[in-house]
């Protein structure tokens, strides 16, 4: 018997993360996170507009809170200009940006 593929769980984050929106998107995708029944989660970065280095916390906390609660997340679709600032903050080959 061969054996099924983990299902993930498909999240999007979209619209512009700076000072005033990153908390309650924090908290958004905290929550889905937590409420998944999925163990394995795929954030779809593709539609976000970024605004300063705010953007690099809030990925490194979904990270280290779905850690905590054991479940995995990686994101997709980033966008060439978050990439190159994970990689000046220094954190590109911690944070899974597919």
């Amino acid at each position: 018997m061969a054996d099924e593929p983990e299902e993930r769980m498909m999240l999007r984050l979209s619209g512009v993360v700076d000072y005033a929106t990153v908390v309650e998107q924090r908290q958004r995708l905290i929550g889905l996170i937590s409420s998944s029944a999925s163990q394995k989660l795929v954030i779809d970065l593709g539609e976000i507009k970024v605004r300063g280095a705010v953007v690099i916390a809030l990925l490194i906390s979904l990270i280290r809170e779905s850690r905590k609660i054991q479940k995995e997340v990686r994101f997709q679709n980033c966008p060439e200009h978050l990439r190159a600032v994970a990689s000046a903050c220094g954190v590109a080959d911690i944070l899974p940006l597919g």
